[in-house]
């Protein structure tokens, strides 16, 4: 009962990005596929198009989860550890001593999945790059008579996704090394 309280959360939280990945991919997917069916260039003269256009393709793309999910974990992380540490010292600072070294290897393991992420977010951000220029070289006016003239709106469509799928098989790696730690 212990090991499935200690597996189940993160198994959630693997499952949960596993689901946003997925969800993200058939966005982008359907949005350019949108965009790329559109008929004439009056809608990409348009600024206030292009806006929500522009919106549309930043929602999907899921860039601010990993830095607000991060800092929420550690705020949440440092308050339960202080609180229980306090609260097990009032009762019994043997205890205390135990449970501190007994917890030394996760603070360890949690500092080597960091350097991890970070190291992943350094690797994939040529991919990431990339994915940005393809997504917004099928909605920039300027190009876009080019791409229609030339038929390559699903070429860049097929390269932005393979460059998102580059990614999120990052992430996805890290997410199961976290998996496989936690």
């Amino acid at each position: 009962a212990g090991l499935v309280t200690a597996a189940a959360p993160q198994l959630a939280t693997y499952l949960g990005a596993e689901q946003r990945r997925r969800l993200d991919r058939l966005m982008q997917d359907r949005l350019y596929t949108a965009v790329n069916s559109f008929q004439g260039l009056s809608r990409f003269e348009n600024p206030r198009f292009l806006d929500t256009l522009r919106m549309a393709a930043q929602a999907s793309g899921g860039a601010l989860t990993p830095v607000t999910t991060g800092a929420l974990d550690v705020g949440r992380a440092v308050i339960t550890a202080l609180s229980l540490t306090a609260t097990l010292f009032v009762l019994s600072p043997v205890m205390t001593g135990v449970v501190l070294a007994a917890a030394a290897p996760a603070l360890v393991a949690q500092i080597l999945l960091s350097k991890r992420r970070l190291t992943m977010m350094v690797s994939l951000s040529p991919a990431v790059r990339r994915q940005i220029f393809y997504s917004r070289l099928i909605t920039d006016l300027q190009a876009i008579k080019e791409i229609r003239l030339f038929g390559l709106g699903d070429f860049f469509k097929t390269r932005l996704l393979s460059e998102l799928r580059d990614v999120q098989a990052g992430e996805r790696d890290l997410d199961r090394r976290v998996l496989r730690m936690q």
